[in-house]
């Protein structure tokens, strides 16, 4: 094996392993976006819980229309 055939191989290992670590990077990314989406809309969901029940209370409390 020449000197010129180890080099090629070499760069062709390194050029597969940096692929193989982008796409791990990508993944990780992705599933770091669908968390702070998740807690995004249970964010949301919390404070649409929240405003109902303070309607609720603000009603039950004589706060009826009159």
């Amino acid at each position: 094996m020449t000197e010129e055939e180890k080099s090629r191989i070499k760069a062709e290992a390194f050029k597969e392993a940096n692929l193989d670590q982008r796409i791990k990077a990508l993944e990780d990314g992705f599933n770091e976006f669908r968390g702070a989406l998740k807690w995004f809309f249970r964010a949301l969901w919390g404070g649409i819980a929240y405003l109902v029940t303070q309607i609720v209370s603000f009603l039950f409390s004589n706060g009826w229309p009159k």
